[in-house]
């Protein structure tokens, strides 16, 4: 039999929570019948393990599982952990990480498809905790976009700071709305009722988890130039425009009209302003970086990155 035939045996074998019998005969008969692409060789070599030796590798693969979720959604796990059932018994992340199993086995090698499986248990098992924690699927979703920004892989303009918008401002307004900018594909929208943000901040700071507020936000979030996550709040119709042209250009003029609809309220003067503020705080979170001649960094060599 191919190696990945056993390898998919011994794998169900440490993360399933198969119940294993104490003697090896015992063992050997329950692999016959349940793994019975194996041969006969290969059934008899598992069968000489012993389930404690299994159990240790269960134990290390659940762990390290629990420790990549509690790093990527502190938050979430935080708010699980307060609301957890006493019938799931003790919590910790390692048996977090098993019920996730049970719902959407981890396949992949890379953390944002972990969160993908957490993801589905919060959808799948945690509606009963929707009652004492309404926001916890929002906390899932919001912490699963920062992880997959700060994973994704580098754009091919780099991000700038905000001072790269100076040289254009001194120009027209016309010349500054002509200005052609890219949305990486790394950018993420993320609209919410809950100040998350807050909270999260506040968990990370103190340890001390608390009762988000009401508010309802539009974000768009990017990675800048310094790395990390920084989110930016802006109106509905520029946000849809963030996130029908990732991986694209846009002029400044087109998100100047969306941000105007949606946002306008004072004078041409005062909405440009505010216009102008909202794109340099874009650009300096990674949101937008320029796509002409200033988007163009050199490294030592003269060569453009």
């Amino acid at each position: 039999m191919a190696l990945a035939g056993v390898l998919s045996a011994f794998r169900q074998l440490v993360l399933d929570g198969i119940e294993l019998p104490a003697s090896r005969e015992e063992r050997l008969a329950l692999y016959r019948e349940r793994f019975p692409c194996l041969s006969a060789e290969e059934a008899e070599d598992l069968s000489k393990m012993e389930p404690e030796r299994l159990a240790l590798y269960s134990t290390s693969v659940f762990s390290a599982e629990g420790s990549l979720i509690q790093g990527a959604f502190p938050l979430t796990v935080a708010i699980v952990r307060s609301v957890w059932p006493a019938g799931w018994g003790e919590f910790s992340a390692s048996s977090l990480a098993q019920r996730v199993h049970r719902v959407a086995p981890w396949s992949g090698i890379h953390s944002p498809s972990l969160g993908e499986c957490f993801l589905e248990f919060i959808t799948r098992e945690c509606r009963g905790m929707q009652r004492e924690a309404p926001w916890l699927e929002e906390s899932a979703a919001l912490e699963q976009a920062m992880l997959e920004i700060r994973k994704a892989p580098d754009e091919p303009l780099r991000p700038q700071a905000a001072s790269a918008l100076d040289g254009l401002s001194a120009g027209t307004v016309a010349e500054l709305l002509a200005q052609p900018m890219l949305v990486p594909r790394l950018v993420r929208v993320a609209a919410l009722s809950w100040r998350m943000l807050a909270v999260r901040a506040a968990l990370l700071e103190s340890g001390d988890l608390r009762v988000p507020q009401r508010g309802h936000c539009i974000l768009i979030g990017g990675r800048p130039h310094d790395f990390g996550v920084t989110w930016v709040e802006a109106p509905e119709a520029v946000a849809e425009i963030f996130s029908a042209r990732r991986g694209a250009q846009v002029l400044l003029s087109e998100l100047a009209d969306a941000f105007v609809a949606t946002a306008g309220c004072g004078s041409e003067e005062d909405d440009f302003r505010r216009f102008h503020d909202m794109v340099r705080s874009l650009v300096s979170a990674g949101c937008l970086v320029p796509a002409g001649s200033l988007g163009l960094v050199k490294d030592s060599d003269g060569t453009v990155a």
